[in-house]
């Protein structure tokens, strides 16, 4: 019986079904982010707001305000007494209020915090990007990794101290010029590789976050990725999904 289900909303958002719970990350369904009407997403969503409504989400997670990530019109259309998890910090923050006004459940979260939902453990990780940006590990029978946004950097390497044995880590790969690459850190694909060696997954590694933007290729980046994993003899762990694919997993290794 399959107790974990994994679909690809598109960019950072997912919905994750553990054990029944059902974990929404960093929602955005229209067809651009707030205020930048010029770059308008290339896939639509995965799943409609209506479809969305249906699941009945049990929790939300945030991991930073960057406009691709926290999309107000999204937020505001979605039960306000779904408990809403953000970086610690961020409900007093003047340009988020209006968004987390929506919602009466707010748990804020440092790193490394933890809280426990029906049985599903959600910890927020650190990650390496502005906004003051975390990831989540939501662990239950399966144990999943969301880093939100991220560059790489050197406390990557404290997260497999924390939790030994991730089944599925999300990579969030975008390309970047050289002028932004510290002013607004990504992963490109050498380091997603880089992040595989350390976190070493035990199911898959799942590209996120490309095809949002008007990319010429947009999937250059997964299709580079796929190729290193193979220069390194781990092409076993690369799954890509599609908007709207789900992926599902079992207790039996599967």
């Amino acid at each position: 019986m399959h107790s974990t289900k994994i679909t690809f909303i598109g960019h950072a958002t997912l919905l994750i079904e553990m054990n029944g719970v059902k974990i929404l990350t960093d929602p955005i369904l229209g067809k651009y982010p707030r205020y930048l009407f010029f770059f308008r997403r290339r896939w639509k969503a995965g799943m409609t707001l209506e479809q969305l409504r249906e699941e009945q989400i049990d929790a939300i997670l945030l991991s930073h305000s960057h406009i691709d990530h926290y999309h107000v019109p999204t937020l505001r259309k979605l039960s306000q007494d779904i408990p809403f998890f953000i970086p610690a910090g961020y409900k007093n923050r003047r340009y988020v209020k209006s968004a987390y006004k929506h919602f009466t459940d707010i748990h804020e979260l440092d790193p490394w915090e933890k809280e426990e939902l029906n049985g599903v453990t959600i910890t927020a990780v650190p990650s390496n990007h502005p906004r003051k940006c975390q990831g989540y590990v939501i662990e239950g029978p399966h144990t999943l990794y969301f880093p939100g946004d991220t560059g790489f950097f050197e406390e990557i390497n404290e997260i497999p101290k924390h939790f030994p044995h991730i089944d599925v880590i999300f990579l969030p790969m975008m390309p970047h010029f050289r002028y932004f690459r510290n002013l607004n850190p990504h992963i490109d694909a050498p380091e997603a590789v880089e992040m595989v060696k350390i976190l070493k997954p035990q199911k898959y590694a799942i590209p996120i976050h490309f095809g949002f933007y008007p990319e010429f290729h947009p999937l250059r980046i997964p299709n580079k990725f796929k190729e290193l994993l193979e220069e390194e003899g781990l092409e076993h762990l690369f799954y890509l999904l599609k908007n709207g694919e789900s992926l599902e997993l079992s207790n039996d290794g599967a």
